[in-house]
């Protein structure tokens, strides 16, 4: 799995936890928020991550959803997440660096509701994406000498995240 999907899994699993131990104070709120957007950053970087494209390195949901339809893919929900693309970026910067926002509670569940939408279908082409022959070769010129001669798919297993980490930093 992605370093990045496994990130996002973790901001959604936060937020998720936090909100369960809601306390109605707006800061506890805005950090929620914050893990949230995250979660949604992390997910579209690594869906773009998984079907080939390098991701824009921006915080800014909107420029990372419109990089999905620029390359012909979706995402569920993608117009209702480019509508709510403003509120979400401020969650990213503005929340972090002093704003202090008054978010309803209701805003925050459907942001919740989102991004697990997002998740499942994100693990799902995940699992879907087929690697390449380039991909298992580069693998097999990377990877320690002592798990090369493993199958193809076990191999992308241990070493995907590896080709995809070093892939984002060229």
């Amino acid at each position: 799995m992605s370093d990045l999907l496994r990130r996002g899994d973790s901001a959604l699993r936060m937020a998720q936890d936090a909100i369960k131990n809601y306390n109605f104070d707006d800061m506890f709120v805005n950090d929620i928020c914050m893990l949230l957007e995250q979660a949604f950053e992390r997910y579209l970087k690594g869906y773009l991550e998984l079907n080939g494209h390098k991701y824009p390195k921006v915080h800014e949901i909107d420029v990372l959803l419109e990089t999905i339809k620029k390359y012909g893919l979706s995402v569920p929900n993608i117009d209702v997440l480019l509508e709510n693309s403003g509120l979400y970026n401020k969650w990213a910067v503005g929340i972090r660096y002093g704003g202090d926002y008054h978010i309803s509670l209701t805003k925050v569940n459907e942001a919740v509701n989102y991004c697990t939408q997002l998740k499942e279908y994100v693990h799902t082409a995940e699992t879907e994406v087929a690697y390449t022959k380039e991909q298992i070769e580069w693998c097999r010129e990377n990877a320690p000498k002592s798990i090369t001669n493993l199958p193809d798919d076990q191999l992308w297993e241990i070493m995907s995240s590896t080709y995809y980490k070093l892939k984002s930093l060229t």
